[in-house]
C-alpha cells in the first residue's frame, strides 16, 4: 500500500511523501436491494460493510468502515424519468489516521420526445453542497485534522439523439441484457 505519509522537521514544518506500508488489506460483503414501491416509483438501495486494516509493525491500524447508496427513480409521465440518488462514505483508513465521512446527493430529470429518438436532461450534482473531504492525522509529534471543498456542486444540461441501432437505443435508455 503506497499512500502519503507526513513528518514534521525540527522547524514545525509538515511534509508529506508517498510510502511503502506494507499490505493494506480489505474484507467484507455488500447488499443490494431493488424493489418498487409504485407503479411509477422504484427504489434501489445498496450497502457495503467492511473491516479494512494495514500490516505495518510500526502502524499497525484498522477500522470497520462502510458504504451506502439510495437511489429513487420516479416517472411522473410517460418517456420522463426523475432520479435522486443519495451516497454516503464512512471513514476510511490511512496509515496515519482517516478521512472522515463524505456523504452528497444528486439529482436529474429526462424527458424523451420525438418517438424515444431524442432526450434532453439536467443533472444536479451535490445539491446540499456537503461533499467535504476532512483528514484526520497523528503521530508522536503532531495531530492534524484538514478540510477541503473541491467545487464539486454543478448543473449539467445534456441533449442526446438516437440514429436508429439497438445498441444505442440501450446506450440512450440505459438497458442492458445480462448475456
Amino acid at each position: 500500500s503506497i499512500q502519503t505519509f507526513t513528518v514534521l522537521d525540527s522547524n514545525g514544518v509538515a511534509f508529506s511523501r508517498p510510502e511503502n506500508f506494507g499490505a493494506m488489506h480489505t474484507a467484507g460483503g455488500e447488499l443490494l436491494l431493488a424493489f418498487p414501491v409504485t407503479r411509477f416509483c422504484n427504489v434501489n438501495l445498496s450497502a457495503s460493510l467492511y473491516q479494512q486494516w494495514l500490516d505495518d509493525p510500526l502502524l499497525e491500524n484498522e477500522l470497520l468502515a462502510w458504504y451506502g447508496k439510495a437511489i429513487v427513480a420516479i416517472v411522473p409521465w410517460k418517456s420522463a424519468k426523475l432520479q435522486v440518488a443519495a451516497n454516503y462514505t464512512a471513514p476510511v483508513l490511512l496509515p496515519q489516521g482517516k478521512v472522515e465521512a463524505v456523504y452528497f446527493v444528486d439529482a436529474g430529470f429526462t424527458q424523451s420526445f420525438a418517438n424515444g429518438r431524442g432526450r434532453i436532461g439536467i443533472t444536479g450534482q451535490d445539491l446540499f453542497r456537503t461533499m467535504v473531504t476532512r483528514r484526520q492525522l497523528s503521530s508522536e509529534d503532531f495531530t492534524f485534522t484538514r478540510s477541503f471543498r473541491v467545487d464539486s456542486r454543478a448543473v449539467l444540461f445534456s441533449l442526446g439523439w438516437t440514429f436508429g441501432g439497438e445498441f444505442k437505443e440501450q446506450v440512450m435508455e440505459n438497458r442492458f441484457k445480462n448475456d
